[in-house]
């Protein structure tokens, strides 16, 4: 068994497999990620526009 499979019950598996799946969550969270922060840009720079960042004396 050449994928890291001993045939064991407690054997690791198929260490390359489970490593790309980690791979890609990690991607796929930086794009997640960056998504987000464009929003939140794209989410200020409209409220600064509108001059909602003036803070009211009182």
């Amino acid at each position: 068994m050449g994928d890291g499979d001993s045939g064991d019950c407690g054997a690791p598996g198929n260490m390359q497999g489970q490593a790309k799946a980690i791979a890609d969550i990690v991607k796929y969270r930086e794009t997640t990620n960056q998504r987000i922060f464009s929003l939140y840009e794209k989410m200020y720079d409209d409220l600064k526009e509108m001059g909602c960042n003036k803070k009211t004396a009182k």
